[in-house]
């Protein structure tokens, strides 16, 4: 989106919409039109992230648990995988 800005310090962690980032359902409604493009914000990381940081891997279903215990077989660190089919639609 054009109008949406970037942010680099975690002060400013405080200008993310928090209550529509809780919300059950977050669609755009008439009051408030702009309610998805702010819930899918992203909070990306520059270049490096810790691996051992990530604690939990979460997936749609057991297929995919599967593909991703594969994938990580061979590593030291092994996060929880869990299964939330509710965050996907």
């Amino acid at each position: 989106m054009g109008f949406s800005e970037f942010f680099e310090d975690l002060h400013d962690l405080s200008k993310v919409d928090w209550r529509v980032m809780k919300a059950l359902y977050w669609r755009d409604t008439e009051e408030d039109l702009d309610r998805k493009r702010r819930r899918q914000a992203e909070f990306l990381v520059h270049r490096f992230f810790p691996w051992p940081l990530v604690t939990q891997i979460a997936v749609m279903n057991d297929k995919v648990a599967h593909e991703v215990e594969k994938i990580i077989a061979e590593c030291e660190h092994k996060p929880t995988i869990v299964i939330e089919r509710q965050w996907y639609y």
